[in-house]
């Protein structure tokens, strides 16, 4: 008798075998019950070898996160599915009872009720901004907000006092009280409504508005603009002017862990922003620095194709030579 011919009362994993089900050819199959109350049917080999172990509700089984916790929440229960996701019923430090997604909570997507990121934007917004200076005005004091804006009481050089948002002072928007449109140096320019207005504000907006959405790649990284433009369109206007400024070009820094200032800016077209990141991959041949992309429509030679040479290890000057299909050893050193 073969060792699959009789298993029943044997345990294997959560199974116990109960009685013979059915012969299928040469194969025996049987009756199991698990640990779970569940009742399945198991091929003989599979159970004698480990390949079943349970029903299947080891798979299925429920990760319980009732009682842990997850930044503030604290999990108190489970909730109702949405869709396949798993939802759990969570307790927040700050009182609120919110239900979250099983998966964002143990990946670490969520940690708060919302509260977290309130008191973030809260904090960003609450810089202490008295005694300083914007333009021709000098806040005095933080006066009660206007919706979400914090506001400030300041005191623009003509004597009038006025209240403004703190956003429009950092980013250089409010300048006065309003008295500067009236003097001879203001926005008198007639340039307000140009491209060129427009694009100033803009790059003030992504390295000093912490609530824009780009800050976090322009002031987040310690980017900012020059007090020549900061403060004073007609400056950055006559630059650009001077400097190639055309409908179809954007600024673009030269050096783009550098600010915006004259020395570091030029116009130029979308393609050659394009090759001017700060993962730009970048090849030396012949005396000339140029990015990959360069070097690809110079040569013919895929972009995919010099970036796996790079990647392994190839020397520049082997990257551009070496003719499509060869294979060489990197070179070393």
């Amino acid at each position: 008798m073969g060792k699959s011919d009789n298993l029943d009362g044997k345990r294997f994993g959560k199974l116990e075998v109960v009685e013979l089900s059915h012969k299928r050819e040469n194969r025996r199959y049987w009756k199991c019950r698990c640990d779970c109350g569940n009742t399945v049917i198991r091929e003989a080999q599979s159970l004698i070898y480990g390949g079943s172990k349970s029903c299947g509700c080891n798979k299925n089984r429920l990760q319980d996160l009732t009682g842990q916790r997850f930044g503030r929440l604290t999990v108190i229960e489970r909730a109702d599915n949405k869709g396949t996701k798993t939802r759990w019923l969570c307790q927040c430090d700050c009182g609120n009872k919110v239900i979250k997604e099983g998966s964002n909570l143990k990946n670490g997507d969520t940690k708060s009720c919302g509260c977290l990121r309130n008191e973030k934007t809260s904090k960003r917004s609450l810089k202490d901004l008295t005694g300083k200076k914007f333009g021709m005005l000098t806040v005095l004091r933080r006066t009660d907000n206007f919706g979400k804006n914090t506001m400030w009481l300041c005191i623009c050089d003509c004597g009038k006092e006025t209240v403004t948002c703190g956003g429009r002072l950092v980013n250089g928007t409010t300048r006065s009280c309003g008295c500067l449109k009236h003097l001879s140096y203001g926005i008198t320019h007639g340039k307000s409504d140009t491209r060129l207005y427009h694009i100033w504000p803009s790059m003030k907006s992504r390295c000093l508005t912490e609530t824009c959405h780009a800050y976090e790649l322009y002031g987040g990284r310690g980017i900012t603009v020059c007090d020549e433009w900061l403060h004073d369109f007609q400056t950055f206007y006559d630059w650009a002017m001077a400097n190639g400024y055309a409908e179809d070009l954007t600024i673009d820094r030269i050096d783009v862990n550098g600010n915006y200032e004259p020395s570091n800016c030029r116009w130029a077209d979308r393609s050659t922003q394009g090759y001017n990141k700060r993962n730009t991959i970048y090849i030396t041949y012949n005396g000339k620095r140029k990015p990959l992309n360069y070097w690809s429509e110079i040569t013919g030679i895929k972009k995919q194709t010099l970036c796996s040479r790079k990647y392994l290890g190839w020397s520049d000057k082997e990257c551009i030579e070496t003719p499509v299909g060869k294979r060489i050893h990197p070179s070393k050193g």
